[in-house]
């Protein structure tokens, strides 16, 4: 149950910001209205709290919100002996 409930909030959280993006470029180009700038906001008060809620989830579950994200490097090991050249 609980996993549903954190997809159902990355969706949503998602289409959001999918919506803060076509907000900024159209303020980027001239085309944002004051409607469209109120509603960015308001938006954004929505993202903070899911946020909030997705963060709560992944404590509850021991994950840390960094968890689900791919590694794209990982630390040296512990066994490694620096080089003699040093960083440069």
């Amino acid at each position: 149950m609980e996993n549903h409930r954190v997809e159902e909030l990355r969706a949503e959280l998602n289409h959001l910001l999918e919506k803060q993006n076509e907000v900024l470029e159209l303020r980027t180009f001239g085309g944002a209205t004051d409607t469209d700038i109120l509603e960015y906001e308001i938006r954004q008060d929505v993202i903070d709290e899911i946020c909030n809620q997705l963060a709560k989830c992944a404590a509850a579950q021991g994950q840390t919100a960094l968890d689900d994200l791919p590694r794209r490097w990982s630390p040296p090991s512990r066994m490694q002996s620096p080089s003699p050249k040093g960083p440069w």
